[in-house]
């Protein structure tokens, strides 16, 4: 099997487990050297596994959650929905509030398939715009650079105890193809 035959479809349940192993295994890799290790050690597959068992119980139609399936095996994630700000929303706008990979499926054009198919998600729920905050420094930031994301904001946020510049990424969804599809 090769990564081209990686399928995206809706998460389910069962899917949970593997979630959570990608998110920690993506946090332990990508965050290295970003944040006190402290921090990376706190990420753990027992809290993301009760974090996204809760999002799967309880589906919403303001949200999302795919994944990137390689035969049975889980290798990415993405969450999407309403743009997520402190004050007053941002009309049309949409957030990817998560994407992850595993390590080994980085680099390997399975994060474009979540990503589109994220966009698309919020194309059919009437937004025109997707928001993404991207810790800066994150070697994912080339890739939503190279996607068309424009940074129209930066805060300065914590993780526990720990300050960071976080980046927030604009895209517009009407210039992206989004015609086609990953879903099995």
């Amino acid at each position: 099997m090769t990564w081209a035959e990686v399928t995206v479809r809706q998460a389910r349940l069962e899917d949970a487990p593997t979630i959570a192993a990608v998110h920690v295994d993506s946090w332990h890799t990508t965050y290295l050297g970003l944040f006190p290790q402290s921090a990376i050690d706190a990420q753990t597959v027992e809290r993301r596994l009760a974090l996204w068992t809760h999002a799967l119980q309880m589906p919403s139609a303001a949200r999302a959650l795919y994944v990137a399936a390689w035969g049975d095996e889980v290798v990415g994630f993405a969450s999407v929905g309403a743009f997520r700000c402190e004050g007053p929303s941002i009309e049309g706008e949409g957030e990817l509030h998560a994407i992850y990979l595993r390590r080994d499926a980085q680099r390997s054009g399975i994060g474009r398939k979540l990503f589109d198919e994220g966009a698309r998600w919020l194309r059919r729920a009437a937004f025109n715009g997707m928001r993404c905050r991207v810790v800066r420094g994150n070697p994912a930031s080339a890739f939503y650079q190279r996607l068309g994301g424009q940074v129209v904001s930066s805060a300065n946020v914590e993780l526990e105890g720990h300050p960071f510049v976080e980046d927030c990424y604009r895209f517009d969804l009407d210039r992206f193809d989004l015609s086609r599809h990953y879903e099995a």
